[in-house]
This record gives structure tokens, C-alpha cells and sequence, in this order.
């Protein structure tokens, strides 16, 4: 009666191995699916932070958005002509700031999903 006992349990054992094989294999074979899917999961959530602007590597890094203009621009190129502006000491800052932040705009286009 004993060794009947032991032959299920290794049988039970050899079962259990075949499901976990079968499981493994299965997401091996599947993986670019699920990863696929994971990717555009975080993706769509991580544009729900981002209040639907799209994240461009090239213009994302080097621009800058403001909320107030609603406008994408090269914060390198804004730096600069600031300071060649002289929009510190003229007699309308904002405006002049928003002139030349308006003039950094190339290159910044991303286009906004909604």
C-alpha cells in the first residue's frame, strides 16, 4: 500500500512540472504579445499625465512647454535672444518675452492628442 502512496505523489509531482512547463513555455512563446501590450498600457497612462502632449525624444528634451502661452518652445534658443532682446529693461517685459518666445518655436511643433 506504501509504495502505491509514493507512485501518485511522483506521479502528482510529474504533473505539477508539466503545468509549470507548459506555463513557462507558453509566456516565452507569447512574450513580444505581452510585452506589446504592457508597453502600450504605460504608454496611454503615462499621456494621461501629460495632459495629452506627446512625448517627441528630439523636441521634448531641448523644448520647453509653456501653459500659459500654450506653445512649445527651444528654452536654448529663448535664453539667448532674451538676453540680445534686452526684455529685462524695456518697458513691456511680457510682451517682449513673448515675442521672442514665439520666435523659438521652430522645431518645437508636437502635436497635441486630445
Amino acid at each position: 500500500m506504501r509504495a502505491g502512496h509514493a507512485s501518485r505523489k511522483a506521479f502528482a509531482m510529474v504533473e505539477y512540472m508539466v503545468l509549470f512547463i507548459v506555463i513557462i513555455s507558453t509566456m516565452v512563446l507569447f512574450r513580444g504579445y505581452i510585452l506589446r501590450a504592457f508597453n502600450g498600457q504605460s504608454s496611454r497612462a503615462g499621456e494621461g499625465f501629460a495632459f495629452g502632449r506627446q512625448f517627441s525624444p528630439q523636441n521634448s528634451v531641448a523644448c520647453v512647454y509653456d501653459d500659459k502661452m500654450n506653445l512649445w518652445y527651444a528654452q536654448a534658443c529663448y535664453n539667448h535672444n532674451y538676453a540680445v532682446a534686452g526684455c529685462k529693461s524695456s518697458a513691456d517685459p511680457i510682451a517682449c518675452s513673448r515675442g521672442v518666445m514665439t520666435a523659438c518655436t521652430l522645431g518645437c511643433q508636437i502635436q497635441l492628442y486630445y
